[in-house]
């Protein structure tokens, strides 16, 4: 199963970024202050925005667990998610998959001016 997990947090990046390797998520935030972007990845566990992130095979890995490790992302972010709701997160982690599943994996991907970026690639997806 191919997913997302996020890049370049290294030491040069500012406190509070996801850690490398950590499964990420695709959401709209705020807009940036530096390109007024309102789409990023925020980390599974951490909850931390991520610079960039990449494509992993995760074979170890199976839908009911993807989903519901998203689901306690969500949980921990206080966002009520009712039994009848279940079906809607299902859709996303779907999406979520589906979107991950047309690049390569180990392609680096970001997203910037709200358009996602191929990071070792010139071409953009808007």
């Amino acid at each position: 199963m191919k997913v997302f997990v996020a890049t370049g947090s290294d030491e040069r990046q500012p406190v509070g970024r996801a850690v490398d390797g950590e499964m990420v998520w695709i959401q709209t935030n705020p807009p940036c202050a530096e390109c007024g972007c309102r789409w990023s990845v925020t980390g599974l566990a951490s909850d931390k925005v991520a610079p960039a992130f990449t494509v992993v095979d995760r074979p170890d890995l199976d839908f009911r667990e993807y989903a519901r490790l998203m689901c306690d992302a969500w949980r921990r972010r206080g966002w009520p998610l009712p039994e009848s709701k279940r079906s809607a997160l299902d859709s996303f982690a779907r999406l979520h998959l589906e979107v991950a599943g047309r690049f390569e994996v180990g392609e680096e991907l970001s997203f910037r001016r709200g358009c996602l970026h191929r990071t070792v690639v010139a071409a953009d997806r808007c």
